[in-house]
C-alpha cells in the first residue's frame, strides 16, 4: 500500500512539474518585459536541467517502488518503461544537444532551425499524456 501511495504521489509531482515548467513557465518567460532571447535561453537551461534531475529521481522511484505492479499489469510496465526511456534519451542525448545549441547562440552564432526543440516538445507532450494514464492504472490496481 505504501509503494502505491509513493507511486501516485510521484506521478502527481512529476505531472505538476511538467505542466508548470514545460508548458507554462517556458513559453511565458519570453513574454516578460526586458527578457532577451539570450536571457530566456539561459534561464531555460537552468530550469530544464533542474527538471531533468527531478525526472531522473522520479524515474528511480518508479523503478524501485513499482516493481510488484509491473508483474501484475503490463500497461504499468509499458508506460513506466516508456517514461524512463524518454528521460534517459533526453538526459543522455537531447538536452546536451539543446545545451550545445544554446551555447552557440549565446556566443553570437546564427543557427539554422533544427528539429531538436520540436522533438523535445513532442517528448514532453508524450510524458504529460502517459502520466495520467499511469496514475489511473496504478490507482485501480489492488495488490496485497
Amino acid at each position: 500500500m505504501m509503494n502505491k501511495m509513493i507511486l501516485l504521489l510521484s506521478i502527481g509531482v512529476w505531472l505538476g512539474l511538467l505542466i508548470g515548467l514545460s508548458f507554462i513557465e517556458a513559453p511565458l518567460k519570453f513574454q516578460a518585459p526586458n527578457v532577451t532571447i539570450e536571457l530566456g535561453l539561459g534561464i531555460g537551461q537552468l530550469v530544464f536541467r533542474a527538471l531533468n534531475k527531478m525526472e531522473i529521481i522520479l524515474s528511480l522511484i518508479f523503478i524501485l517502488a513499482g516493481f510488484k505492479y509491473y508483474l501484475s499489469n503490463r500497461v504499468v510496465l509499458i508506460l513506466t518503461s516508456a517514461l524512463v526511456a524518454i528521460v534517459m534519451y533526453q538526459s543522455i542525448w537531447l538536452l546536451p544537444a539543446l545545451d550545445q545549441r544554446v551555447e552557440m547562440i549565446l556566443d553570437g552564432q546564427q543557427l539554422a532551425k533544427s528539429y531538436h526543440h520540436y522533438l523535445f516538445i513532442i517528448l514532453e507532450v508524450s510524458k504529460v499524456t502517459m502520466l495520467p494514464i499511469l496514475f489511473h492504472r496504478v490507482y485501480n490496481l489492488s495488490i496485497s
